[in-house]
Formats: structure tokens, sequence, C-alpha cells
């Protein structure tokens, strides 16, 4: 019987694409409000030469700190996905996670049918 508050059988599990940042965070913060689960948040990664800098280590520890008071006390993985684009990889690690729906949100690549054949649901791309 769906949720009379929702009109859902049940809550949806959604990966993020997503920077995490004041624009983006009430996004996430609503999914969790509306009582969805954030399976992953896949946000940009480093270039390889400032893959050991302390800004990366300090955006590391900013956006784990942001994703913990978004999400509640809910542990949700972060996964570091850029350029050169390893699409086999990232199947691979969103393929445990068993997600509904893919929802990306500036994201200037096209997702391969290999990793959108992930998400029963589909996918979403916000601008």
């Amino acid at each position: 019987m769906p949720d009379p508050a929702t009109g859902l059988e049940r809550p949806f599990s959604a990966v993020f694409v997503v920077e995490i940042t004041p624009i983006t965070g009430p996004m996430l913060a609503g999914w969790v409000e509306m009582g969805h689960r954030i399976a992953a948040v896949v946000v940009p990664a480093p270039r390889a030469s400032k893959r050991g800098s302390f800004g990366t280590w300090r955006r590391r520890r900013r956006r784990r700190r942001w994703l913990k008071r978004l999400s509640g006390s809910a542990e949700v993985p972060l996964i570091e996905f850029g350029r050169p684009y390893d699409w086999s990889a990232l199947s691979e690690s969103l393929a445990g996670l068993h997600a509904d729906v893919l929802i990306t949100f500036s994201f200037a690549a096209l997702f391969p049918q290999t990793v959108l054949d992930l998400f029963p649901k589909g996918g979403l791309n916000l601008h």
C-alpha cells in the first residue's frame, strides 16, 4: 500500500553524482527528509598532480563532514571519480549498492548504458 504522504510504495535509494556544496546540500538533505536513502555520492576526483596536497585532504574532510550532517546518522560512501573516466571501475563500485536511481547534477559527460543499467528506475540529470 502506498505511503499517503508520498504516494510511493517504498522509499527510493539513489546514487548522487554531485559536488557537495551549499547549493547541492539542500537537495541531498531534502532527499533524506522525504524518507529516501542516499546509497552513495560520487564526487569529482582531484587531478593526479593534486592527490596528495593539503587542499585535497581538506576538501575530502569537508565533504565527509557535510555529508554526515546532511544524511543524519547513516554512513554514506563517497566515491571519487575523475578524468580519465574509468566507467568499468565506477560500475564495479556502484553494482553492490543496489540503488534505484542515479541522480546527477552538473556532470558534463554522458553515462554509458552499462552504468545506467545498474539502476532499475533509470537516471535523472539536473542542471
